[in-house]
């Protein structure tokens, strides 16, 4: 085996200049170039071997800056989309549109939907600003204390639910109305109920005093439309008018009747109107019967004489 090397200097026109290294299997004569004597074909046909061209040319190179080309514009577009959707949508390292990121809040400045429901032991609207929760469907306040039940709070377009063991309202650590299933109550200066149709209570009121607003001037009215009505007090039952008269109104009759007391009447005008009279006079007799019934008759006659008549 024989090991050669060559070297070309110069080369003819047309040909690049190159050192090269091979290694033969079979031995050759070493060949004696120079720049003055002309190359023989087989010269050239070992020249043309040694200076083969390597790498990437012609259509494959004009592919390959294609491809760059269309990657660079690509990235160039994508950047620009990405810092498009950064400046409208307000997104920064500590808020994304209105959304705020703190470390102990969340603030919305703005409006925001929140489609999957949102968790929280707190909601609280801005300074001088109106929180508002709107949907189109139902809005679902829930509390749960434990597996045995909680409090639910209702709306929707027709109506407001609220189911609770207890409902109270407060005012300044005041209660003034509370209600659970056995016992509403009522710790009120003044209650109103404007309605023209009265206020109905199906079971009893017990209460120490029932007066109307001497403002409205449209008096006060108990009544019970076509059933009784039961005035009972465990001592005294006043009926008192500071201003006018107290008139009672019956159809078929007024019992006054004290078991272990009197009924009296005081008044410097006492009229017992439309009794049954017994002739005609400007004076009469005022009469009782044995069975209690009162009649009048004329001062020319006696009781006695208009007792066959009324009792």
């Amino acid at each position: 085996m024989v090991k050669d090397s060559y070297e070309v200097n110069p080369a003819p026109s047309g040909q690049r200049t190159r050192t090269a290294s091979s290694t033969h299997t079979h031995a050759v004569d070493k060949p004696e170039w120079n720049s003055q004597k002309p190359l023989s074909p087989t010269d050239e046909q070992l020249i043309s071997l040694l200076t083969t061209r390597i790498g990437i040319y012609g259509w494959r190179k004009y592919c390959l800056y294609l491809m760059v080309l269309l990657l660079v514009t690509l990235a160039i577009i994508n950047l620009g989309m990405l810092v498009f959707v950064f400046r409208v949508l307000n997104l920064d390292e500590d808020s994304a549109g209105p959304l705020h990121f703190h470390s102990d809040r969340l603030l919305v400045r703005g409006r925001a939907e929140f489609t999957q429901g949102i968790l929280t032991s707190k909601i609280s609207g801005f300074d001088n600003a109106t929180l508002r929760v709107e949907t189109n469907q139902q809005i679902i306040l829930k509390a749960v204390k434990d597996t045995t039940g909680g409090s639910t709070f209702i709306i929707d377009g027709t109506e407001l639910r609220l189911g609770t063991p207890r409902f109270s309202l407060s005012h300044e650590n005041e209660t003034y109305f509370s209600s659970t299933t056995e016992r509403t109550e009522i710790s009120s200066n003044e209650v109103k109920v404007d309605a023209s149709a009265g206020m109905r209570v199906s079971g009893t009121i017990q209460t120490s005093h029932i007066s109307n607003s001497f403002e409205d001037g449209a008096g006060l009215t108990l009544e019970s439309v076509g059933q009784q009505l039961h005035l009972a007090g465990s001592e005294n039952v006043t009926l008192e008018s500071e201003t006018n008269s107290v008139k009672i109104n019956a159809l078929q009759g007024i019992n006054l009747n004290a078991e272990q007391g009197n009924v009296i009447f005081r008044s410097q005008n006492l009229q017992l109107r439309d009794l049954p009279t017994e002739g005609a006079g400007p004076t009469y007799f005022l009469c009782m019967c044995n069975n209690g019934r009162l009649f009048r008759v004329n001062s020319a006659q006696s009781c006695d004489q208009g007792a066959p008549s009324f009792c």
